[in-house]
């Protein structure tokens, strides 16, 4: 490239950055140029704040019910929970339908450098409302699976030697036993009425075999 070429470039790069900031000036100009605008973006601005309180106070009363222990929890508790997760989600989308909205108004009248800004405070919002709906799904999940195996208990044939505790080695055979009845059943999500009778089929005695095994 010559040096007229280069400088034709040069002045054409000038020129656009020249532009660019023009235009800048303009849209800042005429953002937040009227006082009814000044209050408009003030409110919404205002809104926003604690809008998002709210939001993100929702996500903590989410988290502290999911990760709260049902395994004791009778049939009425386990359903006010799953209607406390679901009015926390929708509380959490009403607000943000709202959030949008007051959002909206702040980038169509704030300076065009503040528009960034007000940009990601909203994707921060929707992603938090977006992942309690992820985490209500893998919850309604679980929990579905966890319900059709139950319903499916049934003492069918498993490939685990029945444990009598008898012989000289019944430490070792137990030790075989319970490595397999662990992995087959306890880690399962089988209810413990139902491991139980799985333990009561696979021992003679589950009872005092177990008890007077760990006696020695």
């Amino acid at each position: 490239m010559d040096e007229e070429e280069r400088n034709k470039q040069i002045a054409i790069e000038e020129q656009k950055r020249l532009d660019t900031e023009k235009e800048v000036q303009i849209v800042d100009k005429l953002t937040l140029s009227g006082e009814e605008d000044i209050k408009k973006y003030n409110r919404s601005l205002k809104m926003c704040t604690i809008i998002k309180k709210h939001i993100m106070n929702s996500k903590d009363n989410f988290m502290d019910l999911i990760d709260g222990d049902t395994k004791y929890m009778v049939e009425a508790e386990k359903e006010k929970r799953k209607l406390e997760l679901k009015a926390c989600l929708e509380t959490s989308k009403d607000f943000l339908t709202t959030y949008k909205k007051h959002n909206e108004v702040i980038t169509s009248l704030c300076n065009f450098g503040d528009v960034d800004s007000h940009m990601r405070s909203l994707a921060e919002v929707i992603l938090t409302t977006n992942n309690l709906k992820a985490l209500l799904d893998q919850d309604e999940d679980r929990l579905k699976k966890k319900i059709a195996l139950q319903k499916s208990e049934q003492l069918e044939g498993l490939k685990i030697e029945k444990f009598s505790g008898l012989g000289e080695t019944r430490f070792l055979k137990y030790f075989t036993f319970y490595t397999e009845f662990k992995e087959l059943v306890l880690e399962k999500e089988y209810s413990d009425s139902t491991k139980l009778r799985f333990l009561n089929q696979y021992t003679e005695d589950a009872n005092r075999l177990i008890t007077n095994f760990h006696k020695g």
